[in-house]
């Protein structure tokens, strides 16, 4: 896989970012429901979130956690190793440990970095397979446009630096994957997941 090493190398904490649901009410009663949706995540997952924006031209007013488990230094370690393109050939039940722990969040309008998408992209390929592969490695990552329609007909090469958080709610993470001979385009937007089978291509 030819790749820019250095997004690679750049693991970044699993981050989890949920949309202000108050967001829209009228500016005087805002901050007080604004407030009182936070404690409301917070009673809900037992974790702290501060207040962030994940929309770069309009606001969109979010609530940003770090995933937190005594598992996530190892967690990043395997996020670190699918980044560089080094196959997964084992260790199936740690990645869907992984992706349950940040599906808990996808009751709410929720927003993902790079790092906490790959697992969900990941547990997305096994279901779609219906049982664990013997190999699933990555050959490219890239960030596309929410909305926009996924380019199947180009070859993404290379991984592609994260999106800045501000930019979560308006893009989507695009993998390229190739697991037991086969290649797949996986696509993840906010909570809405879609698996591509993709035509082979020489090297793949």
């Amino acid at each position: 896989m030819t790749c820019d090493s250095d997004a690679a190398q750049r693991v970044e904490p699993f981050l989890i970012a949920i949309q202000d649901g108050s967001y829209g009410v009228s500016d005087d009663e805002w901050p007080a429901a604004s407030a009182a949706f936070r404690r409301g995540l917070e009673a809900e997952f037992g974790v702290s979130f501060e207040e962030g924006n994940i929309g770069p031209s309009v606001d969109l007013p979010a609530f940003i956690t770090l995933l937190q488990t005594p598992t996530v230094p190892l967690w990043q370690l395997a996020v670190a190793g699918f980044l560089l393109g080094k196959p997964i050939k084992d260790n199936w039940e740690a990645w869907r440990d992984m992706a349950r722990a940040i599906r808990t969040y996808f009751s709410r309008s929720t927003f993902l970095n790079r790092e906490s998408a790959i697992p969900i992209a990941v547990d997305a390929l096994i279901a779609t397979i219906d049982e664990p592969p013997t190999s699933i490695r990555l050959l490219g990552y890239e960030v596309g446009q929410a909305i926009e329609p996924v380019d199947v007909a180009s070859e993404i090469e290379g991984v592609s630096e994260g999106p800045d958080t501000i930019y979560l709610g308006f893009v989507k993470h695009v993998f390229e994957v190739k697991a037991d001979g086969e290649r797949f385009r996986v696509a993840i937007e906010g909570t809405t997941i879609n698996v591509q089978r993709m035509p082979l291509r020489g090297g793949g």
